[in-house]
């Protein structure tokens, strides 16, 4: 069994997470009992891991739209203190705007 039968069998991982036992074991070339990949996949550790995940390739998605933003080849330089967002918060913006 690999991961691409799940892949093809739910389509997205919000589908996945939200199966069923009998429902993973159903996927075809599927060997185990599903209870054991349910019982993985509702551990709040790999619950946050997945959202960290889901994150990260937001601002992937982000950054590979904004390369003809507003900022597009300018480089920003953050200096003092920022009263509505954190750094890495500024950074995200200004990046997904296209700048550096």
């Amino acid at each position: 069994m690999t991961g691409r039968n799940l892949a093809q069998r739910f389509r997205d991982i919000d589908a996945l997470l939200n199966a069923t036992p009998e429902e993973i074991a159903e996927t075809p070339e599927w060997r185990e009992d599903g209870a054991s990949i349910s019982a993985q996949l509702k551990d709040e550790r790999m619950r946050a891991l997945i959202e960290d995940l889901r994150c990260a390739a937001c601002a992937l998605q982000r950054r590979a739209g904004a390369l003809g933003g507003p900022l597009a080849g300018r480089t920003l330089v953050l200096t003092g203190t920022l009263p509505q967002w954190s750094r890495e918060q500024a950074t995200e913006r200004i990046m997904a705007a296209g700048g550096r």
